[in-house]
Parts: structure tokens; C-alpha cells; sequence
């Protein structure tokens, strides 16, 4: 269950380059390369996303803790950085901004199947 704090991310990361593209037209050059989703979150405008994003992010940390584990001094699994009251917290943030996400882009269907 601790792994699933990285796919939470990702997710939630996915999502809001998902809304930022929406918005934009052709001439609109979202913030695709970063993967921060504060970052990504603040380009919405959205507190309630900034504030999801901004949790979310104080429990995984920054990108290459989440994603690398192995670039970084002991302890080298999740397992060992995230406990299950954590993932948890994070799929709780996770969920519900992703929920908003999907308010905000009304043709993307949101599959809750890891519900």
C-alpha cells in the first residue's frame, strides 16, 4: 500500500496537466515538463487543487524521493519512507482532487476503479 503514494502523485499530476491543457488554446504552453504538482497546481488558480497539492506533496515529498528512491541515502524502499496511515491520507487528497479536476473538465470520465 505505501508504493501507492508515488501512483497518488502521478496521478494527481496527470490530472491537472489533463485541466491545464483543457483550458488552454493553441497558443497556451502549460507547464508539461514539471512534474511538481504544486507547481502544475498553482497554474489553476484553484485553492482547493493548491491546497490538495500542497498536502499531497507533504506527505510523498518532492519527485525524486517518490520516484528514485534508490538515488537517496537508506531508506531505499517506500515501504521504509511511507507508512499506511500515509498512503491513506494521500489517497483521501488524491481522490478528492482528482473529483475536482473531473468538475472542472466535464467530458473526462474519472475511473474509480482502485476504489
Amino acid at each position: 500500500m505505501q508504493f501507492c503514494n508515488c501512483v497518488f502523485a502521478q496521478s494527481m499530476e496527470k490530472g491537472l496537466k489533463a485541466l491545464l491543457l483543457s483550458k488552454c488554446d493553441t497558443s497556451c504552453h502549460p507547464p508539461a515538463v514539471t512534474r511538481d504538482i504544486c507547481e502544475l497546481a498553482s497554474f489553476t488558480s484553484n485553492p482547493q487543487l493548491i491546497t490538495a497539492a500542497q498536502q499531497l506533496q507533504g506527505i510523498v515529498g518532492m519527485t525524486p524521493r517518490m520516484r528514485y528512491p534508490d538515488f537517496l541515502p537508506s531508506p531505499k524502499t517506500p515501504r521504509d519512507i511511507y507508512s499506511l496511515d500515509m498512503a491513506l491520507n494521500a489517497y483521501g487528497i488524491a481522490d478528492e482532487a482528482l473529483q475536482l479536476i473531473q468538475q472542472s473538465i466535464p467530458l473526462l470520465p474519472l475511473d474509480n476503479s482502485f476504489d
